[in-house]
């Protein structure tokens, strides 16, 4: 090991000889505060003299930073590296006799940012790349460096063969041995005939992992140990890939791409990006035959392409393979060397293919003449499509316009052959330059929609009965329209719910995903199409939001932000209301009308009245004097053409409580008032000021920033603690509730245990049953005994897992009859309680012996379990609240001691959503997932969440 920290000391009184010596080490910074133990287990003994500097490197200080003698760090922190930030490092001198502090407090401290680099990004072969063989053995590995912080970088490359194919190639990767390994400086490895020969028809998997070494260890900190993804290719005599291609500039954005065709390729794959620029991103353009046009370029831009041939048929639910040439260049003219441009003289294009085209995806570009036309919504197939998309201009510097085309043909060459486009016409110009803000809706969408979407797709492929994927769908994009911060704008969420009301259209949007998988379509082209299905159409509509621009509402002097939350003025009781709009014929009028749900619901009103509009002209101010404008909910009805828009704000009072929602700028503050909205009707005792006070600093100190955060913490609080009246787990469960709840346990004995035909025949489960209202409290006992005989049913149950079956009688009865041979028999339900608790949590969450199952049961309002999580968040209370708790050797505190049953919660929700702010991301199903696996009661936990956020609006959060 070598030096990598250096303290000097320097006693300044001379006179002093020998003293003996002990430091403390601190690390704070990120939510960690670390120091050493006041006595250092295996410490070398340290003695300075006056005068003379005392050097200590971390050789010397190496005991100081061993777990045993570190505070305020678990051991799962201290195998990883600290995370990155800014951090104060601090050593303090004490005299090892009286224990005084020598050292000055002001001095040593430094400051450090530490950065943890990212591993490398691999580049070529890409990730389930066909590689063709070659002779003499030719390949090229290529990755980009990602470190910022870090020089001398060496890089382990590891290449190895995937013997399993049956399996994901990353994970056949971990249990293969490695074929070949090296070290390079290079970001580029050619695999030559001097190295071991590669097979053909063999899958091999790589990596690289970024090192700094002086030799002796390592200098520099890498996320994942440094180690890269891991990507595999095929080895392949099968598939050689495309010859000679050649790249030929057509004008300053697009550049024609060509190459030989081989009678092995079915299609053809470009893949382009611009070189030199850091993680820049591979573009992929579609080809049947052997030459295709790259559009929408930078001009004077170099560009790294390569083409790539398919030889065998897609598979269903894979994506197509490609075997891809070596990555070559090209560089597009500047506009000054393609500057003319023959405006109004018609082209000439030659178009002889008359061969439909299968499919075409968004985002993909065809040319219609000599413009090409960039598709962003498309349906259709077999050579005849309709869509929008978009056409550049490049005699109008460059201008984006709309185009619309309906059953136009496309045929192989992605040409235009048959059908015309036709642009938006507007007077004003409103379909140029910002057209671009509409037709990125799809894109939009997409994003918005991201995880859902991911969920649909994975469902889809799983080749399903079509009606249940359907069911499927509807539910889960239901759920995110019934999320209040989904981020959809009005005209989208009206679209989607009218979209996923028409069963047979979603399953129609469903087949034609299968028929895009099965003709090789990529996922994100895909969810574009998909979502193309339901996304607002910006062609001659006037929407919600064209209606929402043009609507101004003043509050005094100040304009009001829709959707958004505004501060209240004081001394201001005036709002003016006026629909903005240029017509050129007659004057219009328009009817508005303002509705007012106060924060306390004690001046509602609707003006004029409830049953009447105001009508004003266009552009015409219509002012509204109140006498004062209370805080709440505002809405304005517009009503054009006998359709009515919607327009609402909120007017809130400025939070000055110090804990302030970040993005609303709500008041976070609990009180008692929201503790009784939060657990309403709960019988709970502990709803106090103090129970309030502890709650706001939990989440404050906790970093809970925003309402979402919050709603999403309660939400889940209420289901667990039983509306925060249960901090302790129950332990009564009857013999079929055992199954229900347990039955899938795995990683111990529950399975082998309550699924063995003798856990009935030799009466184990009377050990186990806690309730004395089980209908199975039966032993077998003598004829002669005195109890009430009890006869089983002939009917049984039959309970099965893992290869395991138990059959028990399915009910009994009162019997007269010699042969009944069950009596019942009194529990002891704590004792029973304990035996199954320990059973089913016995080595779960860090439980090591027969007894945690019950000892560390389920506790707080987030039913905190198992050994490890009692450990784990008591050490993130410790160091985010600077408290002393040890719930691992004290866990009842969890049930009794309201500070611990608070801090328990937060804690544990820091442990699990990293960072926090994850949460303003999450739906209340993908929290759920995570605080209960198995997904109990999640229906109820979404109704805790919506409650909060949409219906007493407790945390509903609209943007400032």
């Amino acid at each position: 090991m070598s030096e990598k920290l250096i303290v000097q000391a320097l006693m300044i009184d001379v006179n002093e000889t020998r003293r003996q010596l002990r430091f403390r080490f601190s690390i704070k910074g990120n939510g960690l505060q670390i120091r050493s133990n006041d006595f250092v287990i295996g410490a070398a003994p340290i003695f300075i003299d006056g005068g003379v500097p005392l050097r200590l490197s971390n050789l010397d200080l190496r005991p100081y930073f061993e777990l045993q003698n570190l505070n305020g760090i678990t051991p799962q922190q201290y195998i990883n590296p600290l995370p990155g930030g800014s951090y104060q490092f601090c050593f303090e001198v004490f005299d090892w006799v009286s224990g005084q502090r020598l050292s000055n407090p002001n001095l040593g401290c430094f400051n450090a940012f530490l950065i943890i680099n990212d591993p490398p990004f691999l580049n070529l072969p890409r990730r389930g790349d066909l590689v063709a063989s070659k002779n003499p053995q030719n390949i090229l590995f290529n990755w980009t460096p990602r470190h910022l912080n870090a020089s001398g970088v060496q890089y382990e490359f590891e290449l190895r063969e995937v013997w399993d194919t049956q399996i994901d190639p990353q994970a056949a990767f971990l249990a293969s041995p490695n074929l070949y390994s090296t070290t390079t400086f290079n970001t580029t490895l050619l695999y030559g005939p001097g190295e071991t020969t590669l097979l053909e028809n063999k899958t091999y998997a790589w990596r690289v992992r970024a090192i700094v070494t002086d030799g002796i260890s390592e200098a520099s900190i890498f996320h994942n140990n440094g180690y890269s993804e891991i990507y595999y290719f095929t080895y392949t005599a099968d598939c050689q890939s495309p010859q000679f291609a050649l790249a030929k500039s057509l004008r300053t954005s697009s550049e024609e791409i060509t190459w030989m065709p081989d009678p092995d390729h079915l299609k053809y794959k470009v893949q382009y990006r611009k070189k030199g620029v850091r993680d820049a991103v591979w573009f992929e353009v579609n080809a049947v035959n052997p030459y295709t046009t790259l559009h929408n370029l930078e001009p004077g831009t170099t560009y790294k392409y390569r083409v790539g041939g398919q030889c065998t048929q897609t598979v269903a639910n894979t994506e197509p393979r490609f075997s891809y040439n070596a990555v070559q260049e090209f560089t597009t003219p500047t506009k000054t060397e393609d500057s003319y441009y023959n405006c109004g003289i018609a082209p000439e294009v030659a178009i002889t293919n008359r061969e439909p085209l299968d499919n075409i995806g968004v985002n993909e570009v065809f040319t219609a003449g000599d413009f090409p036309v960039t598709i962003k919504q498309v349906n259709g197939g077999n050579g005849t499509f309709s869509g929008l998309g978009y056409i550049v201009v490049p005699y109008l510097a460059d201008t984006k316009i709309e185009v619309a085309f309906k059953n136009i043909g496309i045929n192989t060459d992605y040409q235009l052959y048959k059908g015309k486009l036709r642009t938006t016409y507007d007077a004003s110009w409103g379909n140029m330059d910002d057209i671009q803000d509409e037709l990125d809706a799809v894109g939009y969408l997409v994003t918005a929609l991201g995880e859902t979407l991911d969920e649909i797709i994975t469902i889809i492929k799983e080749n399903t009965d079509i009606n249940q994927q359907a069911n499927v769908f509807i539910e889960l994009m239901q759920e995110t329209l019934d999320d209040p911060n989904n981020g959809l704008s009005i005209g989208e969420q009206q679209n989607l719910q009218t979209f996923i009301n028409d069963k047979e259209k979603v399953k129609e949007a469903i087949k034609q995903v299968k028929e895009d998988f099965a003709s090789g379509k990529n996922d994100e082209s895909i969810k574009q199409n998909l979502v193309s299905s339901f996304a607002p159409s910006y062609t001659g509509v006037e929407d919600n939001e064209s209606i929402s621009e043009e609507v101004k509402i003043f509050y005094c002097d100040s304009i009001i932000k829709l959707n958004k939350r505004n501060i209240l003025i004081s001394d201001c009781n005036k709002l003016k209301l006026v629909y903005k709009k240029i017509d050129s014929s007659n004057t219009k009028t328009v009817d508005i009308q303002l509705k007012i749900t106060t924060s306390n619901n004690t001046k509602n009103k609707i003006l004029p009245s409830k049953d009447n509009w105001k009508t004003v002209n266009y552009n015409e101010v219509w002012e509204i004097d109140l006498e004062s404008i209370p805080p709440g909910e505002y809405t304005a009805n517009l009503k054009v053409n006998d359709s009515v828009y919607k327009h609402e704000f909120l007017i809130h009072e400025e939070c000055t409580s110090g804990y302030c929602c970040t993005v609303c700028d709500r008041d976070l503050t609990v009180t008692v008032t929201k503790l009784e909205d939060l657990f309403k009707g709960s019988k709970s005792k502990q709803l106090t000021v103090n129970t309030a006070a502890i709650f706001t600093k939990a989440l404050k100190d906790g970093g809970f920033t925003t309402c979402k955060q919050l709603a999403h913490f309660f939400s889940q609080i209420k289901l667990e603690c039983n509306n925060f009246e249960d901090f302790l787990e129950g332990h009564w469960y009857r013999l079929l509730n055992i199954y229900n709840t347990f039955g899938g346990q795995t990683g111990n004995n529950t399975i082998e245990t309550i699924y063995s035909q003798s856990f009935w025949d030799d009466e184990k489960y009377i050990d186990y049953i806690s309730s004395n209202r089980c209908p199975y409290r039966y032993v077998d006992e003598p004829e002669d005994s005195i109890s009430t005989k009890y006869k089983a049913s002939i009917e049984t149950i039959t309970k099965s897992r893992n290869g395991f079956s138990i059959i028990f009688p399915e009910s009994f009865s009162k019997s007269k009859d010699s042969t009944a041979s069950y009596v019942l028999k009194r529990i002891n339900d704590k004792v029973n309680g304990k035996n199954l608790l320990n059973l089913v949590y016995n080595n779960k969450n860090g439980n090591n012996t027969d007894e945690d199952g019950w000892k560390y049961r389920g506790r707080g309002i987030i039913q905190l379990t198992g050994r490890e999580n009692y450990r784990r968040a008591s050490d993130k209370a410790n160091s985010i609240y600077g408290t002393t708790f040890d719930w691992e050797n004290n866990p009842e505190q969890l049930e009794n001691d309201i500070e611990s049953i608070i801090y328990s919660a937060t804690s544990w929700f820091l442990n699990n959503f990293k960072p926090i702010s994850s949460l303003d991301t999450k739906t209340s199903s993908q929290v759920t997932k995570t605080v209960n696996t198995k997904m109990l009661h999640s229906k109820e936990r979404k109704e805790n969440y919506d409650r909060l956020t949409t219906d007493i609006k407790l945390y509903k959060c609209n943007e400032q």
